[in-house]
């Protein structure tokens, strides 16, 4: 049979690097077709090589780290030699394009129906992506189970189960040296090559052809001044770094938002001087999720302005068990809150600036130390703390953060609580108390936040161990057997 490779298409990264929270991806059909692409340019095909069936995405199932796609082959009127797979999907109803390819060298022979009227192939494709916008997809409930296709469902499955990393980099699937990508207002995202001569035109394209695993390396985007209308997400990157740096003089300008999730790092540095203005109303201009990083180092700066057509924005949202350092200023203009850190986020602001602000620091939950407060007009809160965030300048005496992992033992209950044991009463650090929150991730995606007082939980502080409990199942506990889960604390 040979194997399957596969890719998710410059296209298709296109795709997810637009997925924002509150937006929708639709995967929408599959077709399967004979003929082969060369392998160095898979990332670039935009449609089959000869596409001869429309075939059914029988069901789905959202998995760690990804989607699992089940697909099934039919015999068609004529038979052909099946050679590639493509996946199509849309954002938010908009046009479809090939989301992933899949490619087999050898071949599978389909059959037509007049010789096997009950043929059925059943192909599964599972695709690392991060589900932070909404996600569809288009199932055809009428296709037939076959015998052959319930047992290819409980089998091993090793050829068809496709692992593809999204960003793939067919010369290996990561980095081998520090990167360096080019964006200016004058390059191309059709004709440009990310070099310093032939640039791209806009971030979203830089960060969509990075691979994932950075490798202990760089990634660096030097952005040129002038102004960018472009919205862009740096999802699941790990190893490394990405690194926005500015290029020549003068100021760059996104009229667009943008976010940072699934473990990435993305820093602001040599000199950039950015300034973000939203193009509709956002969750969060900025927008850091499921433990990842955000740094403004002290060679840059962020501006923010969060009001679209009238409507306040949250500027800059840290969110599940995220971590966020800013040593440049930071300044947010008449935003909802300034900076929101939530879910037992970590986060250290040296200087606000800004005015008009709702409120200009809120921790929710979480882990907010700053050094200078400088805005003006603050229209309810400067400080706002609530559901045991920690909220504190760098003067004050701060709260123990505390982190660590443990595996699901599958119980669930009052009879089977969850316990961690936090503090031992030698170390001279604050003890659980009702003004302590946890985060808990599996995969790095938020599985259970927990806060005294909410009513999803039974909670319990016992002098040095937090413990609580679920009626509802393992999974509600987060408990589910065998799964890792990590944990941060805030005391």
């Amino acid at each position: 049979m040979g194997n399957w490779v596969g890719v998710v298409t410059n296209a298709g990264n296109t795709l997810l690097s637009n997925w924002l929270s509150g937006t929708t991806l639709t995967v929408v059909s599959a077709q399967a077709g004979t003929g082969t692409a060369d392998s160095t340019v898979l990332l670039v095909q935009t449609a089959l090589a000869n596409a001869k069936q429309t075939i059914s995405i029988t069901s789905y199932q959202i998995v760690d780290g990804g989607m699992k796609l089940r697909m099934q082959i039919t015999a068609p009127e004529t038979g052909y030699t099946l050679q590639q797979i493509g996946v199509f999907a849309q954002l938010d109803g908009g046009s479809e394009a090939l989301l992933a390819l899949f490619q087999n060298e050898s071949g599978i022979t389909i059959p037509s129906a007049a010789s096997s009227s009950d043929f059925a192939y059943t192909f599964y494709g599972f695709i690392a992506i991060d589900n932070t916008g909404l996600l569809s997809v288009t199932i055809d409930s009428s296709v037939f189970v076959t015998a052959d296709a319930l047992a290819t469902e409980t089998a091993a499955r090793e050829e068809a189960d496709i692992d593809l990393q999204s960003n793939i980099d067919l010369k290996g699937n990561a980095l081998t040296a520090t990167k360096n990508i080019w964006v200016a207002t004058t390059g191309s995202d059709d004709t440009g090559d990310g070099s310093s001569e032939n640039p791209y035109a806009t971030i979203s394209r830089a960060v969509a052809v990075a691979p994932k695993n950075l490798n202990g390396y760089d990634y660096n985007i030097y952005i040129a001044a002038g102004t960018y209308t472009d919205s862009f997400a740096c999802r699941g990157f790990h190893g490394g770094s990405i690194m926005l740096r500015g290029c020549g003089d003068g100021g760059v300008v996104l009229n667009g938002s943008f976010e940072i999730s699934s473990g990435t790092s993305l820093w602001l540095t040599s000199n950039l001087s950015l300034t973000v203005n939203p193009t509709a109303v956002v969750v969060a201009v900025v927008y850091a999720v499921w433990y990842s990083n955000f740094f403004v180092d002290g060679g840059a700066s962020l501006t923010i302005n969060g009001t679209y057509n009238g409507t306040k924005c949250n500027a800059i949202v840290f969110e599940t068990c995220s971590r966020g350092v800013a040593w440049g200023t930071v300044t947010v203009n008449n935003a909802g809150a300034a900076i929101l850190a939530t879910n037992a986020s970590i986060v250290r602001i040296a200087t606000l600036a800004g005015a008009g602000n709702d409120t200009d620091l809120y921790s929710y939950g979480a882990f907010l130390t700053y050094s200078s407060l400088s805005t003006t007009g603050t229209v309810n809160s400067k400080l706002l703390k609530q559901a045991g965030g920690v909220l504190c300048s760098d003067n004050e005496s701060t709260p123990s953060v505390i982190e660590g992992i443990y595996t699901g033992t599958g119980l669930y209950g009052a009879d089977s609580p969850n316990s961690l044991i936090l503090i031992t009463p030698d170390t001279g650090v604050n003890t659980p108390s009702a003004g302590s929150a946890i985060g808990i991730c599996v995969s790095g995606i938020m599985a259970s936040v927990i806060n005294p007082g909410t009513g999803a939980w039974v909670w319990d502080i016992d002098g040095t161990t937090i413990s609580w409990y679920s009626s509802v199942g393992a999974a509600q506990q987060s408990n589910t057997a065998g799964v890792t889960y990590r944990y941060r604390a805030v005391l």
